[in-house]
């Protein structure tokens, strides 16, 4: 009995390889089997000398169980439960790979510290962002370093979105006494109960001030998250002038 290519695929998308896909169906279809059955060409197919190391990744992964006995034999877990050991053990590794990424930032973040001289230059300078991790990433160091007066501005279905992205940020904000403006159509449970004003009406365009910042996005609200393009300069005027289109006077 073969298995389909299509199910082999999947199960790689799962993060299990060629060999550890084809051990981890068969297993499925045949139920428990020794080293050598899981190697027939009938059944797992996998070469006689990767398949004892093939299998036991999978116990490693949370894909099978052994049976003690001579020989072993192999059984496969329920793909459920395997998925949920595979989650833990991804979001471990991650959790990991986060703290090496911070800790390694804050060793060279002294180094690399713009002069003074190429701070002043970003003064009335436009610079453009892409994709939506870069913008956000933006939009929370501009909330973290505000001092007097935020404004986000967006249609309901994307204010919600931003807020919740940045809902934190936003609460130590008002925390520090940063007036808070939102200009959306979104309701009381949105978040907009935050704000010392609201404007209940949706802009056209979507965008954050944040003292003598700003940010706009430039893409259509239906861009992909990796195609979305964002605006971000600092000048007073430039906040001023798109306050005042909003409607908000300081």
């Amino acid at each position: 009995m073969t298995v389909e290519p299509e199910l082999i695929e999947s199960l790689r998308k799962l993060g299990l390889n060629q060999y550890e896909a084809k051990a981890y169906a068969a297993l499925c279809t045949y139920g428990s089997l020794t080293v050598g059955e899981i190697s027939a060409p009938d059944k797992g197919d996998l070469p006689r000398p990767r398949a004892y190391d093939v299998l036991t990744s999978l116990q490693e992964k949370g894909f099978v169980s052994v049976m003690q006995g001579r020989p072993l034999r192999y059984s496969a877990l329920p793909l459920e439960e395997a998925v949920k050991t595979l989650r833990k053990q991804k979001e471990a590794t991650l959790q990991d790979e986060i703290k090496q990424m911070d800790q390694l930032a804050k060793n060279l973040s002294g180094k690399l510290k713009p002069s003074a001289s190429v701070t002043a230059s970003s003064e009335d300078r436009v610079w453009t962002l892409k994709g939506r991790d870069a913008i956000y990433s933006r939009m929370s160091s501009m909330i973290s370093a505000s001092k007097k007066h935020i404004v986000l501005a967006a249609h309901s279905d994307h204010f919600k979105h931003k807020f919740k992205a940045h809902q934190k940020e936003l609460a130590k904000a008002k925390d520090r006494g940063v007036r808070l403006s939102f200009v959306t159509s979104a309701g009381t449970g949105d978040g907009v109960e935050m704000a010392d004003q609201h404007f209940a009406n949706d802009p056209s365009t979507r965008m954050l001030l944040s003292d003598n910042e700003a940010l706009l996005f430039l893409t259509d609200q239906r861009t992909k998250p990796d195609d979305e393009q964002g605006l971000w300069l600092k000048s007073p005027h430039v906040v001023n002038t798109l306050k005042a289109s909003l409607g908000i006077r300081t």
